[in-house]
């Protein structure tokens, strides 16, 4: 039978999203067989890590400056993708597809859940709009990540009406991330986005 140690160990870890029960079993076996001073490097590794990394001020990617230097280039194009979390934007920067600029909008619409902080990036997003003509809405497409989209546009398309809003095409596997397609997927899903045409009520 497993210790009290080991549950809230196991507990804790569980909190990781997308980390299986086998997953973090494998997490806390490497824990045992690791010494006390390599446990201790890794736990100093982490707070350091935790101190020195923050979010952009502007679009929310999480890196060592205030401002990062993705906003801070004024070469880029005028397009802005908003994305899910700052590993979608690693992943288009490492395949140097997209030219243009990022916001990290790091939750979904809930029907059933307290929306704060989804207003909350709303009204960030909306400050950002004003310099881009051209918005890419780069969520998984699974039923939350589309209801999510279909909020933000109808938000977007009330208060800009010059706005042209895109989603990545449905090259994307159903439920399936920016973060684990591969790259051809990826680049065809962006040259042949869509565009979310605007409904009689968003005109």
């Amino acid at each position: 039978m497993k210790s009290e140690l080991y549950q809230k160990l196991f507990f804790e870890l569980k909190k990781i999203p997308s980390l299986s029960k086998k997953q973090i079993s494998k997490i806390i076996e490497y824990f045992l067989e690791c010494s006390e001073s390599n446990i201790l490097d890794l736990n100093s590794l982490i707070l350091n890590f935790k101190r020195s990394t923050k979010k952009c001020s502007i679009c929310n990617y999480l890196n060592n400056q205030n401002i990062c230097y993705i906003c801070s280039d004024n070469t880029r194009d005028k397009k802005l993708m908003v994305v899910e979390q700052s590993a979608d934007i690693d992943k288009f920067e490492e395949l140097k597809i997209y030219k243009g600029k990022y916001f990290v909008f790091d939750t979904f619409y809930d029907l059933k859940e307290n929306n704060d902080h989804f207003f909350k990036l709303i009204d960030e997003l909306k400050s950002l709009c004003k310099s881009y003509n051209e918005i890419i809405l780069a969520f998984n497409l699974s039923i939350i990540g589309r209801l999510t989209m279909e909020m933000i546009k109808k938000i977007l398309y009330k208060d800009f009406k010059n706005l042209e809003i895109y989603q990545l095409s449905s090259g994307l596997p159903l439920n399936g991330s920016v973060e684990y397609a591969d790259p051809t997927t990826l680049k065809e899903s962006l040259d042949n986005k869509i565009n979310l045409k605007r409904t009689s009520n968003e005109k």
